[in-house]
């Protein structure tokens, strides 16, 4: 059940990379009565709501750097680069508790690396290997408090899936069945 679900995710957010939903208001990710696949498909990948209200959005500089703004009701806006050169858009998904999140990003290398935020804080980069084709088709989910799934498309058009979790880090790619 588990893993069906996690699938079912992963396809709702690749229609979301695949252009299922307008983003005109970027702002508006609360869809009153939606269907969870349906509020998954239009949640901005690269944006995370935190307790009280925080929002922090992952975005690309000029030379290619992950950047994290983040602010919120009482907090004033800040910026912090978390270097690195990205291929492509970061995303990015809640883990474990309260404020930390996980940042994920197609390196040059066209490996993914993931960044954990830990109290607003970047531990650095990781690498989770992988080959995957230059393009913005990078998803990040939530499954469980301390695990992520992955999705993104291989460099042979297949779409592929990996797992990040607290005590082990990445899983491996697999790809996903029937493609």
């Amino acid at each position: 059940m588990k893993i069906h679900f996690s699938l079912v995710a992963s396809l709702a957010l690749l229609s979301l990379s695949l252009g299922a939903c307008s983003k005109e208001n970027p702002e508006s990710t609360e869809l009153a009565g939606a269907s969870l696949a349906g509020r998954m498909a239009h949640q901005e990948k690269n944006t995370v709501r935190l307790p009280k209200g925080t929002v922090v959005r992952f975005t690309l500089n000029a030379s290619k750097e992950v950047v994290m703004e983040s602010g919120g009701p009482g907090v004033a806006p800040n910026q912090v680069s978390l270097g690195g050169y990205a291929a492509g858009k970061p995303t990015a998904a809640r883990f474990g508790d309260g404020n930390d999140m996980l940042v994920f990003v197609q390196g040059s290398d066209g490996a993914i690396w993931v960044n954990q935020i830990h109290n607003g804080s970047p531990l650095g980069w990781v690498s989770g290997g992988g080959l995957l084709a230059a393009n913005d088709k990078l998803t990040a989910t939530q499954i469980s408090q301390y695990s992520v799934e992955v999705t993104g498309q291989g460099i042979d058009g297949q779409i592929y899936y990996n797992y990040y979790s607290h005590s082990i880090g990445f899983h491996g790619w697999s790809a996903l069945p029937g493609r």
